[in-house]
């Protein structure tokens, strides 16, 4: 989807905890912002609807941000959701890329979200099913809220990820040697 918001608030949004709960309606998240930092969402047992084959939905969602970039990417590995009735999905894979013609502090961005696991059957496509229709509700919740996030506030957050150097130097549109 189009936002019009830079990559630095598009990418706040999946990092930063008060943000997630405020669009991913979470009862509670917490998200270490830096590669191999923890990343989980809980949210109260079918807050997030009910499915006739998985039960309620809601319950934890937990792993790893495995690999950042500042104003670029978000890519969370390892994680797993625990149903509220205790069932287990995973390891599953969030990747959150943000497209900003080369440039993540200027407007408008492009947010692709994508998911993907390793897992077969017909729960697990039952689970990518109603995980694709859940994030068709979530993109446009995910834009308004980037799109009314301070520019500098975003900036300050996220400019860490993937390290000062690597991050700066794509900021500055040097080369990567």
């Amino acid at each position: 989807t189009t936002i019009e918001a830079t990559g630095m608030q598009a990418l706040l949004a999946f990092v930063d905890a008060a943000a997630i709960k405020t669009w991913w309606k979470a009862k509670s998240a917490v998200v270490q912002p830096r590669p191999g930092g923890l990343f989980a969402v809980e949210w109260e047992p079918g807050s997030l609807g009910q499915d006739e084959k998985l039960g309620p939905l809601g319950g934890v969602l937990a792993g790893v941000l495995d690999k950042a970039m500042a104003g670029h990417f978000v890519y969370f590995g390892s994680l797993h959701w625990l149903t509220p009735q205790g069932e287990v999905f995973g390891p599953t894979r969030l990747e959150v890329d943000v497209f900003s013609k080369g440039d993540p502090r200027r407007k408008p961005s492009e947010l692709r979200v994508r998911g993907t696991g390793f897992q077969t059957g017909e729960r697990w496509n039952r689970y990518f099913e109603r995980a694709r229709a859940q994030w068709e509700k979530l993109l446009p919740e995910v834009a308004r809220f980037c799109e009314t996030l301070p520019a500098e506030q975003a900036e300050t957050s996220v400019s860490p990820l993937g390290g000062p150097y690597l991050a700066q130097t794509v900021l500055d549109g040097r080369r990567i040697s």
